[in-house]
């Protein structure tokens, strides 16, 4: 009997450990397919690829990542599975002071449970009951009833010793503990996250630098030929409006770069102003590639335009669009345009140009799936910032519409 008990457990164990270096295999796999794609790395994709082949290992019913804040304040959803049915909210905040086990999580308090709802454990925590469990909120409670939500698994990453993420598994059923391979998966799969997280924000950083790397030279040109030219008095007005787009670009520049480890904090902004800063900005990326025979339009303009979020991100949005809607312009020629107003809650930016859209791709970019780097850093900040984008195809003419909440004050 006990020869054959011993076989079972070291069969069962052996079955275990196939399955999870299976698992971790088809995570790799994964990421280095999207490595190689034309497209560059997307954590989103990976995330909704990877995801679903774990499900059968905990009878899954929803995961998702969370980013921790830098003063540890807030958790920010940056992906979850499933994505349709709004399960999923990507960019809502939530106040990490009414989360019990995110407290736990980051050891901003001591456990004092007596383990009967929960298991804390040195790598994760695994809540068996989340209805009786006083780590769950009572909001969340509510949630999980409502998802059937039976079992929550909690799994916290690090770098360098520091908490930055969390990812979550909810199963339907009441798991009562995992397995050491199930928890090394997890964890696996998280550190492979991180790391193509951190090559997907390398990636948008450097693609964004174009604009305003091109605009600084030339208005870095424009300075010295006046500066050259003598006659600084006449010239100080236009040397100092000069001076100040160098000093915001850089400064933006060192905002990008930042950006691969923080995006700073939210803040109210008149949208307006953003945006006709960085048609200026495109203005002059414009004249650097030696475009012709495109007329630019500003106006009109809603003047009290104000929204909440990451001013790098905002800024992001406006250069993409802008860059993309210049390419889209015929050889011929056309007409680029810009304006804002108000629809309801919400503050709308619009962007115009000459050149027809596709179907096909109009569908494609409102899915989150358009071709190039510069409309997938859109989409995912626009959710980021709880904006959403329409795209309308005139006769010859293609307009995209962003909005944002307008901000409503405390």
């Amino acid at each position: 009997m006990a020869n054959r008990l011993s076989f079972v457990v070291a069969r069962k164990k052996i079955l275990s450990t196939y399955k999870s270096n299976e698992k971790k295999q088809a995570v790799v796999r994964h990421i280095f397919s999207e490595l190689g794609s034309r497209g560059g790395i997307k954590v989103m994709e990976i995330f909704n690829r990877i995801v679903p082949e774990l499900a059968d290992m905990v009878n899954l019913q929803s995961c998702a990542l969370f980013a921790i804040s830098n003063d540890l304040d807030r958790i920010i959803l940056e992906a979850g599975y499933p994505t349709d049915g709004g399960y999923h909210s990507i960019g809502k905040t939530f106040p990490i002071g009414k989360q019990p086990v995110f407290e736990i999580l980051l050891n901003l308090r001591d456990y004092r449970g007596d383990g009967v709802y929960e298991i804390v454990a040195p790598s994760y925590i695994l809540v068996v009951e989340p209805q009786k469990s006083r780590l769950i909120s009572e909001d969340f409670r509510r949630f999980c009833a409502v998802h059937n939500i039976n079992s929550i698994l909690y799994i916290p990453l690090d770098v360098d010793g520091d908490v930055s993420h969390v990812m979550t598994f909810d199963a339907i059923d009441q798991k009562l503990r995992y397995t050491d391979d199930e928890i090394d998966t997890f964890l696996f799969l998280g550190r492979e996250l991180m790391k193509a997280q951190k090559i997907e924000r390398l990636d948008d950083a450097l693609h964004d630098f174009k604009n305003p790397a091109m605009a600084t030279a030339g208005f870095a040109r424009r300075l010295k030929t006046l500066i050259e030219q003598g006659g600084l008095d006449e010239s100080r007005e236009q040397i100092l409006r000069y001076a100040d787009i160098l000093v915001e670009e850089t400064s933006r520049l060192q905002e990008l770069a930042m950006s691969l480890y923080s995006v700073g904090e939210a803040q109210v902004a008149n949208l307006t102003d953003v945006l006709r800063r960085r048609f200026e900005i495109n203005r002059e990326a414009i004249k650097e590639q030696l475009k012709q025979n495109i007329t630019l339009e500003e106006g009109p303009f809603d003047e009290e335009l104000k929204v909440s979020g990451y001013m790098v991100h905002m800024e992001r949005i406006f250069d993409n669009l802008l860059n993309n809607a210049t390419k889209a312009i015929p050889l011929k020629g056309g007409v680029l345009s810009i304006r804002t107003y108000r629809d309801g809650d919400w503050a709308c930016a619009e962007i115009t140009n000459t050149g027809q859209i596709s179907k096909e791709d109009r569908i494609k970019i409102l899915e989150g799936e358009g071709e190039g780097r510069g409309l997938y850093i859109t989409y995912r900040i626009v959710r980021l910032l709880k904006g959403k984008i329409d795209v309308v195809a005139g006769k010859d003419v293609t307009t995209f519409r962003i909005y944002f909440p307008i901000y409503q004050p405390s």
